[in-house]
């Protein structure tokens, strides 16, 4: 296991030493690239300003010696693994760092929360640039869309000082939660010593740090006790150096890398630290609680900062008021100030950019925690799209029993769904489910869903194509054919997730009780990337007569429930046919399970029926089988005073799930 390691960056000769390091040249090839694109500007692209300005700060001696501690050890770990490694940048930009790992051969993601850089990144594909194979995500460190569990390294290079007092620590737990156990941190972040408050501004606690201003020791070692709860690292292991640097050691330490650059001007003058940490064993628990005061600290930060220009602004005032009194003195002091007009307008512009990011900043927080407490169920897109990704148990089958495995008879009703069919299609056979009957119920395609068809006739149970009075009519036809025990219907846009018959056969098979079952929902695009889950809780007989939040491309029943219920879909509806089918089965005695496990996956799309249909048709259907249930017409607040009680519920499955408490 990679042992802690935890480098304070504050002595001129770390950066000849680091430039010296035999694992850094190819990245540093990269940079040379980086730098050339910007000063001959041999592609369009480089016109965009993040990237000419990340070419010039990727080659300031301080970030190179940040780059070099990342890359040294990431080395080390690299020859300690299994590899390729799964690896996810947290506040990317553009620096070309996690092009260098993809291009090692490791599987890389990289998210940062500014659109633009990452449309940037993706329109422009700058994975062609640096030969690498960089996933790209727009996404908040303080909420990261991945499993728990799932990177072997994380990588933070110059992030946390860049983020609201508070967001650090919310950040570091998400790292936290997202890396494997025995999985490793690389993290750099500025630091300076303490400096003295300015006139308009009220002390903090030593610990807390102020806004837009880097860490200092106390704020550190603070830090550093946070991370201990995950991460193998002791308070003690902070070099006592941090303690002991004065503004002498800073001033010194970047006069000798302006030097080394041959810069004449002055930037910011920071150090930085640098870790290595080992994830421990622990379980993950990140408490709301600590998160809420985790925010409150980053409010307050922002208040103080808020007061700080205020308090500037009304002595501004008082002078200008001063300045009325006199009109000669005013017209001297105007003239004096002129001189300085294009510098002083360069001021109020950074401070306005600062003061329009931070209000921007704060409003992203706000949104963020009210997203927390908004039930997910019915919201179909609820973040960016990402990478699908499954625990590898999904992908596990237990061999040993095919022979008592029951039937699984599935149909597939269609219509010109070219663009999607071949992916459901494949998503049921690639189950390797021995016990399968699989029919294609077609209703007459002009799209070309012929030719996918005839690519895999020879492994359907039943094929036709044949005009239909609508999709009820279709999967009727389609279960004249079948023969099997477990029944169901996927749509020609839905996918099954990979095991989900051997699962959903074994559930059944330990359960003789158990009629029906279904599952979570993954939400997918066009393209298959996820965009949303449905975390549910478990079955509520009594809301799904009020509502039905079942995902029907996850339900599964016995033949003897359907034979039961008359043996067919009423084809009286086209867009409630799932909700009145679970009403039937509930109406006549069915035990019905909601099983722990992401089953399959519905997609939205631009031409799909659910999101086109549900406030025209879809409301009137609804309305016709509450009257059927109810024996009278109901408000849309007797609807909400019912269902309040389960989206409650979902909310709070859905946090279990998101902070790796509930495992599915």
């Amino acid at each position: 296991m990679q042992p802690t390691k935890i480098t304070l960056f504050h002595n001129p000769v770390q950066v000849e030493q680091a430039m010296r390091h035999t694992a850094t040249r190819s990245f540093y090839k990269l940079l040379e690239n980086l730098r050339s694109a910007a000063r001959d500007f041999p592609q369009k692209w480089v016109s965009y300003p993040t990237f000419r300005d990340y070419a010039q700060i990727c080659f300031w001696a301080m970030r190179k010696l940040e780059y070099s501690f990342i890359i040294e050890n990431f080395t080390a770990i690299e020859s300690a693994g299994n590899s390729p490694l799964r690896v996810l940048d947290v506040g990317c930009g553009v620096v070309p760092l996690n092009n260098w790992i993809s291009a090692r051969g490791h599987e890389v993601i990289a998210v940062d929360p500014l659109f633009e850089d990452i449309e940037f990144l993706v329109k422009n594909n700058l994975n062609k640039f640096y030969n690498s194979n960089v996933f790209y995500i727009t996404a908040l460190g303080e909420g990261l869309p991945f499993p728990t569990g799932y990177f072997d390294v994380v990588i933070s290079a110059s992030v946390l000082e860049y983020t609201i007092p508070g967001n650090d620590r919310v950040i570091l737990d998400e790292i936290a939660r997202v890396l494997k156990p025995n999985g490793n941190l690389l993290i750099t972040f500025d630091i300076s010593p303490q400096r003295s408050l300015q006139e308009g501004e009220s002390p903090l606690s030593h610990e807390l740090r102020t806004y837009g201003y880097p860490f200092q020791p106390d704020a550190v070692r603070r830090m550093v006790r946070w991370m201990s709860r995950y991460y193998m690292i002791t308070g003690e292991e902070v070099p006592n150096g941090l303690d002991e640097l004065t503004w002498e050691d800073v001033h010194a330490f970047w006069r000798a890398m302006q030097e080394h650059d041959g810069r004449e001007t002055s930037e910011r003058e920071y150090l930085a630290i640098g870790l290595v940490l080992a994830r421990n064993d622990r379980a993950f628990q990140m408490g709301f609680g600590e998160t809420l005061r985790a925010y409150r600290e980053g409010q307050s930060a922002l208040e103080q900062q808020l007061y700080f220009y205020r308090y500037h602004a009304e002595h501004r005032m008082e002078v200008i008021r001063s300045l009325n009194q006199n009109v000669s003195e005013k017209e001297r002091v105007i003239r004096s100030l002129n001189q300085n007009l294009s510098e002083k307008e360069k001021v109020i512009q950074n401070l306005n950019k600062t003061m329009i990011w931070k209000n921007n900043h704060l409003l992203t927080i706000s949104l963020n925690i009210r997203d927390r407490f908004t039930p997910k169920l019915g919201i179909y897109h609820q973040y960016p799209p990402r990478p699908l990704l499954l625990p590898k148990s999904y992908r596990t089958i237990t061999n040993g029993h095919e022979s008592t495995l029951p039937m699984i008879s599935i149909v597939t009703p269609s219509y010109n769904q070219a663009d999607f069919l071949e992916r459901t299609i494949k998503s049921v056979l690639s189950q390797e489910y021995p016990q399968l009957e699989y029919i294609l119920q077609d209703g007459g395609s002009s799209d070309g869903s012929t030719e996918i068809i005839d690519r895999y006739r020879n492994r359907l149970s039943h094929v036709e194509s044949i005009r239909d009075s609508g999709q009820a009519n279709a999967i009727n036809r389609g279960f004249r054919h079948v023969t099997g025990e477990i029944m169901a219907y996927l749509n020609s846009d839905d996918m099954l997730l990979p095991g989900t018959l051997h699962y959903v056969a074994e559930y059944f098979s330990r359960h003789p009780k158990v009629n029906v079952v279904y599952g979570h929902r993954i939400i997918v695009d066009k393209d298959d990337h996820e965009v949303g889950i449905w975390v549910l809780p478990p079955h509520d007989r009594k809301v799904i007569e009020w509502a039905d939040y079942v995902p029907q491309e996850t339900l599964f029943w016995r033949r003897r429930i359907w034979e039961k219920i008359g043996g067919h879909m009423d084809e009286n509806f086209q867009f409630a046919l799932d909700w009145d089918l679970l009403l039937r089965f509930q109406h006549a005695g069915a035990k019905i399970v909601r099983l722990p496990r992401f089953l399959a996956c519905f997609r939205v799309h631009d031409s799909q029926k659910s999101t086109a249909q549900i406030n025209s048709l879809g409301l009137e259907e609804m309305n016709i089988l509450r009257r059927k249930i109810h024996g009278r017409d109901v408000k849309n607040d007797e609807i909400t005073r019912n269902i309040r009680p389960y989206l409650m519920r979902s909310i709070i499955y859905h946090k279990l799930y998101r902070l790796g408490i509930l495992r599915y």
